[in-house]
């Protein structure tokens, strides 16, 4: 991706944010003299009054980018619409986007559209969230605590699939939602404050009771109950950042059942640097990040993984995806010291025996193993087809060889940080998949 284009939507972002400011400041003056910034505050108060939810109109939208930049708020230029009560969130074509320690937003679709099934709509949430919006609903976090300890935890099995990019996640998170029982969400933005959750685990302090009780709250709003009320389990396909909110998030849902699923480094490598080719986001890792570990790692904690994982030196397009798999790996390890029963999934194991490793991956989940057929299903088609990331697009670009100094490199850096030869099988601590 040449170097002009992405200076380009940069400026042209910039210029969003610029006008999305101006507009919701002088916005913000105009509620204050017609009321509506009344209502707002009254609903901080008394979450149960019948003006708890904001509804706003869209009048415009735009991202950076449509797969990896957080969602946010300043996506979005709205206006006022009208208030609703708290229960109106509740609908199943209302659901979560965005979460801060001061508001949560919510996406509204047209009735039926179910942003989760990736069947039809993207396997990333947010993407699927911001293409089909056609409202913004705004409340408090006072009034998310209220209504989310009122609904209560998740009815049925919570399992947190954490994953180490590019390895086969986005598939098996396809084959959950295959299943018609089991609803299964692609990397929910709205949980990515638990990124930091590192910062509060084992801090005893009214700020970590508070982050708890956030994170907790906003699961339950994620995994509310359907109409239909048919969900057995709800499965979150964790963006890789939140990976360290693991040992948290089992905390606070001892019943959760938290998985790692990893890919040989090479091949995640190579697909990683395929991605960054269509993906001109991704593309600046590789352009700044490339010959420095303080801008590395500054760049890595930026988009919410902890920097010291990834203070690495790194001169080679295919040593930066190895690199960033032994670090993920590598954190993923700290876990599991942590979080006893926290079992790694093998994407060559599931391709080699897709049928057997479901098995085993829905015994340790406590799913019905009646449901495998129909999970099998998704192989059939592309799971992230209709996006630049697809099967068709990727391929379009060339596959990094491991060879030569790049080698030499991977190699060096494997001995550094603990890991076998890249060029050879390594089976991670406690994978079931494999036999």
């Amino acid at each position: 991706m040449h170097r002009i284009y992405v200076y380009i939507r940069l400026a042209l972002y910039a210029s969003w944010l610029t006008i999305n400011l101006i507009f919701k400041v002088l916005q913000w003056i105009f509620w204050e003299c017609t009321g509506v910034a009344s209502a707002l505050r009254q609903a901080t108060k008394n979450p149960w009054n019948n003006k708890a939810v904001q509804v706003l109109k869209i009048r415009s939208r735009f991202k950076l980018c449509d797969y990896t930049f957080p969602a946010s708020f300043w996506d979005f230029l709205t206006t006022h619409e009208r208030f609703e009560p708290l229960e109106y969130v509740l609908q199943d074509h209302i659901t979560l986007y965005v979460v801060n320690h001061d508001e949560a937003i919510f996406v509204e679709t047209k009735p039926g559209v179910k942003v989760w099934d990736t069947k039809i709509h993207s396997p990333f949430m947010m993407n699927a969230q911001f293409i089909n919006a056609v409202k913004i609903l705004k409340i408090s976090t006072v009034c998310l605590h209220a209504l989310a300890e009122k609904i209560g935890d998740p009815k049925g099995e919570l399992i947190l699939l954490n994953n180490c990019s590019r390895c086969g996640s986005t598939l098996l998170t396809q084959m959950f939602n295959f299943t018609d029982k089991i609803l299964a969400f692609g990397e929910p933005n709205c949980l990515n404050f638990l990124s930091k959750a590192a910062d509060y685990l084992g801090v005893e302090s009214s700020e970590n009771l508070e982050f708890e009780r956030l994170a907790r709250n906003t699961i339950r709003l994620l995994c509310k109950r359907t109409q239909a009320g048919n969900e057995i389990a709800y499965v979150i396909k964790v963006c890789s950042p939140c990976l360290g909110a693991t040992p948290l998030l089992v905390k606070l849902f001892p019943n959760a059942k938290p998985l790692f699923l990893y890919r040989d480094p090479v091949k995640v490598s190579q697909s990683i640097y395929r991605m960054s080719c269509s993906l001109y986001s991704i593309r600046l890792f590789y352009v700044f990040g490339k010959g420095s570990a303080f801008k590395f790692s500054k760049m890595m904690g930026f988009v919410g993984f902890p920097e010291s994982y990834y203070k690495l030196c790194m001169y080679h397009d295919l040593t930066m995806g190895v690199g960033f798999w032994y670090a993920l790996t590598r954190q993923y390890l700290k876990c599991v010291e942590v979080v006893k029963n926290f079992p790694a999934l093998r994407y060559e194991d599931i391709v080699k025996n897709t049928a057997k490793s479901l098995e085993i991956i829905f015994r340790h989940c406590n799913l019905p193993l009646e449901l495998i057929p129909k999970a099998l299903e998704a192989l059939g088609c592309d799971s992230q087809k209709g996006t630049a990331l697809a099967s068709d697009v990727l391929n379009k670009f060339p596959l990094l060889p491991y060879e030569g100094a790049a080698k030499l490199e991977c190699e060096k850096l494997a001995k550094d940080m603990g890991f076998p030869d890249p060029s050879k099988t390594y089976i991670v601590e406690n994978t079931i998949t494999h036999s």
